[in-house]
C-alpha cells in the first residue's frame, strides 16, 4: 500500500496551530502586542489566548491586564524589550 502526498489543506491546518501554539510555549519571553482595532502597541512578558481568540495580559507600563478581541503578537528580543519599556 502506498500513500500520496499529503493533503494540502494541511499544511494552513499545522501552519495555524504552530503559530497559536508556539508562543504560548514561550510564556514569560518579551513580546509586543498590537490592538488591530485601533493599532495601540503594549509590551508584556507573557500572554494567553482564550477559546474565542481573545489575547490576554498585563501591560508593563501602565502594570494594567488587558483583554484584545483582536491582536497581533510579536516575540521580541530583550533589547527591544528595555528600549520600548524603560521609564
Amino acid at each position: 500500500m502506498t500513500h500520496g502526498p499529503r493533503s494540502p489543506r494541511l499544511v494552513p491546518i499545522l501552519a495555524l496551530v504552530a503559530a497559536t501554539i508556539l508562543p504560548l510555549a514561550g510564556c514569560g519571553g518579551h513580546y509586543r502586542v498590537v490592538d488591530n482595532a485601533n493599532g495601540r502597541i503594549f509590551y508584556t512578558r507573557g500572554f494567553s489566548r482564550s477559546c474565542d481568540g481573545t489575547t490576554h495580559f498585563t501591560d508593563v507600563r501602565t502594570c494594567t491586564e488587558v483583554s484584545l478581541i483582536s491582536a497581533q503578537v510579536e516575540g521580541i528580543t530583550p533589547a527591544e524589550f528595555q528600549r520600548r519599556t524603560a521609564r
